[in-house]
């Protein structure tokens, strides 16, 4: 059949966040989402040719240690050395196990508000600019360690300079990714205007059949006719705030789905792993 490519969301893993569990149980999620992955490729290779894997960093993959909100400063169980570390370590694992199982692989990076180094200090915003990040600083140092061995000479990398919105191409499909700090609202309203509004600065979002977004740590899906946006849940454990303030929760995970020409959508076989 057509080649497909199989794309793996790690959505705010948010690792040394302390609720949820805390980093060990956010750990224990990845490790449960990589086994159900490999499950799930093996299952659907009965039925498509998956010959891609584009593994996503969706952004906010350590917690930061100050300036998203209040209590991060005094809740955050690591520092920024142990946070990027164990960032590498994560990836690294999905990468040495996944990519020697597709004949292409791919790693896609976003900017992110968790990890913007000029807010670190406790600043509200950020005092430098959107590319001093460490979310594309260790998708830069990951690309150097798998550059040193031919076993990964099959993996390309897309990293974005200052750009929040970041393209590629899988199986024939072309693909558009943010975090999704700079969308406003939560919903398929928000998206849809932000979208609308990027013609005039840039007309790539209008021309992508698949969005991916996150930052919203909740699993949505919005078809809008010319493309179709996931919105990603969360690797991290949750707001105890939100759940104790409302009821209302959303499920943690770690979200995949095929693209290709073998579906018209351009997509199938959506998974919450």
């Amino acid at each position: 059949g057509a080649p497909v490519a199989a794309i793996l969301n790690l959505s705010d893993m948010q690792l040394f966040k302390s609720e949820g569990g805390g980093v060990d149980a956010t750990l224990d999620r990845l490790r449960d989402g990589l086994e159900n992955f490999i499950t799930e490729i093996h299952r659907q290779r009965l039925t498509h040719n998956i010959n891609e894997l584009v593994i996503v960093n969706n952004g906010d993959p350590f917690e930061g240690i100050a300036g998203n909100y209040a209590s991060q400063t005094h809740t955050v169980q690591g520092g920024l050395r142990a946070q990027m570390n164990l960032v590498l370590d994560v990836w690294m694992n999905f990468a040495k196990i996944l990519y020697p199982m597709f004949e292409k692989g791919q790693f896609v990076s976003v900017l992110c508000n968790h990890t913007e180094f000029g807010r670190q200090g406790g600043a509200a915003k950020s005092i430098t600019s959107d590319s001093d990040n460490g979310s594309a600083f260790l998708a830069e140092t990951l690309e150097r360690v798998l550059r040193m061995s031919p076993a990964f000479d099959h993996v390309e990398f897309t990293i974005p300079h200052d750009e929040m919105n970041v393209y590629t191409e899988a199986a024939g499909v072309t693909m558009a990714f943010n975090h999704g700090h700079k969308i406003p609202g939560n919903d398929v309203t928000g998206f849809e205007k932000w979208l609308n509004g990027q013609v005039r600065g840039d007309r790539q979002a209008a021309n992508a059949r698949i969005w991916v977004t996150a930052h919203r740590h909740n699993f949505q899906a919005w078809d809008l006719g010319s493309t179709f946006a996931f919105s990603t849940p969360s690797c991290d454990g949750g707001s105890k705030w939100l759940r104790d303030a409302t009821g209302r929760f959303s499920r943690s995970g770690i979200l995949s789905f095929l693209v290709g020409n073998h579906h018209h959508l351009g997509w199938s076989d959506v998974a919450f792993l």
